[in-house]
C-alpha cells in the first residue's frame, strides 16, 4: 500500500476560531429607551394572558387536514349541509 500523504500532519495552522471575522462585532452601545418608547410598548405589547387552547388545538387540526389533503370536520359539516353537495340540511 502507497501512503500519498501523511495524514497526521495538520493541513491548516488555527491561527484564530473558525468562523472568526466573518460576522460583524455587535455595537457595545446601545441607545437607552424614552418615555415615548415605554408608552408605545405598554399600549402595543402583546397580552400576557392565558392563550385561547381550543382555538390554537382547532388550527392545528386543520392545518394538519390540509396538510394531508383532507377537509377538516367542522368545513364537511357545512359542505354537506349546503347545497353545494345536494344534500339538504
Amino acid at each position: 500500500m502507497r501512503i500519498i500523504f501523511d495524514a497526521a500532519a495538520p493541513v491548516k495552522t488555527a491561527r484564530r476560531p473558525f468562523g472568526a471575522g466573518i460576522l460583524p462585532t455587535a455595537p457595545t452601545y446601545r441607545a437607552p429607551y424614552t418615555s415615548d418608547d415605554a408608552a408605545w410598548w405598554a399600549a402595543n405589547a402583546p397580552s400576557a394572558g392565558e392563550p385561547d387552547w381550543d382555538a390554537l388545538a382547532a388550527e392545528s387540526y386543520a392545518t394538519d387536514c390540509v396538510c394531508r389533503g383532507l377537509i377538516p370536520s367542522e368545513t364537511a359539516e357545512v359542505l354537506m349541509g349546503s347545497s353545494i353537495i345536494g344534500h339538504p340540511a
